[in-house]
């Protein structure tokens, strides 16, 4: 077990600090259309292609994951992660945000699928559990801790996509500067969605729900807090214990 951990850290820290930017860049999103007048359904729209971008990249990436191997392909998803970030600061249209908002989606689930799988994988059916609850400590830690960056920055300057971006690429260190290689990737199986629901309906039918409703929250609280007179504190302590509540 002890040997398992020591593989596990550096995928696990990498996760970590791409998600504090990614989880803290997307509050920031939706309070920045409000405050540059944009209606509020767009802030729907444009949060939702996030989640349409992560759907599409968890069906169609993992390929690419096993053709280039777990370390490369999480330095690619980073790396293209930043560049939609840095696009998007140069573009105030809400609109045009809704393309790399998809890219970015469609990134963080390949990130996703890189370190769950890498886990999976170093992972035995004794310690599969141990493992899967600290990575999901991690991250919903990292990604409560995000919000407050909330505070210390102003939110109408390029700040904020800076800081994304800086988190992104520290995230690649970890993982290029482990000792132990990647762990094989195995022969999969594609599974039918209608599969999954025959097998498990309450947990297919759980995780949709519970989807749509903090999708919803994550997209419109920060802006309902905003609206209601909450300082920028008080909305990164709602969002940022909403998230630390799912560890």
């Amino acid at each position: 077990m002890r040997e398992t951990v020591k593989q596990i850290v550096a995928p696990v820290l990498s996760l970590i600090f791409i998600m504090m930017g990614i989880s803290f860049f997307n509050t920031f999103t939706s309070i920045r259309i409000i405050t540059d007048g944009g209606a509020l359904y767009l802030t729907g729209i444009v949060y939702s292609s996030y989640y349409i971008g992560m759907m599409l990249g968890a069906l169609k990436l993992e390929t690419f994951i096993h053709k280039i191997g777990h370390i490369r392909s999480f330095c690619v998803f980073a790396a293209i992660c930043s560049i939609a970030v840095v696009f998007q600061s140069l573009f105030t249209n809400p609109y045009v945000w809704i393309i790399f908002r998809f890219i970015t989606g469609l990134m963080c689930a390949g990130l996703f699928i890189v370190i769950e799988s890498w886990l999976l994988l170093l992972s035995s059916p004794n310690t599969r559990g141990q493992i899967l609850s600290f990575y999901m400590v991690a991250l919903y830690s990292a990604q409560s801790i995000g919000q407050f960056f909330l505070n210390s920055i102003d939110l109408n300057s390029l700040l904020p996509f800076s800081i994304t971006v800086i988190f992104a690429s520290i995230s690649i260190i970890p993982v290029c500067l482990m000792r132990a290689s990647s762990p094989n990737a195995i022969e999969t199986e594609l599974i039918n969605i209608f599969y999954v629901l025959k097998k498990a309906p309450l947990g297919f039918s759980g995780n949709f729900v519970s989807g749509l409703v903090l999708s919803a929250f994550y997209a419109l609280g920060p802006v309902y807090a905003e609206q209601s007179n909450f300082s920028i504190f008080q909305v990164s302590l709602i969002m940022g214990c909403t998230i630390f509540g799912l560890c």
